[in-house]
């Protein structure tokens, strides 16, 4: 199996994101960090370039956000329920 140019430049990218992320990790000791590498594999694995990555990880930021202000607000709300 033969890379193209553009297969092998993403995957070079991608290599040096993960390796990038780790040292943050490792450094900042995040117990999990197995997660933040696995949201950078699935974020940049299917783009060639730079804007659909944004693009991507712009949504999950965003859907993140949404789901910790509504996680918030059910356990607010709904405390005493039982």
């Amino acid at each position: 199996m033969q890379l193209s140019s553009s297969e092998y430049i993403r995957l070079i990218r991608i290599i040096v994101t993960i390796i990038i992320t780790y040292l943050i990790t490792l450094y900042a000791q995040i117990p999990e960090r197995i997660w933040s590498l696995i949201t950078v594999w699935f974020v940049m694995i299917d783009y060639e370039y730079i804007g659909g990555v944004i693009h991507k990880s712009s949504l999950r930021l965003v859907g993140t956000v949404f789901s910790a202000i509504y996680g918030i607000l059910v356990v607010y709300l709904f405390d005493n329920v039982i």
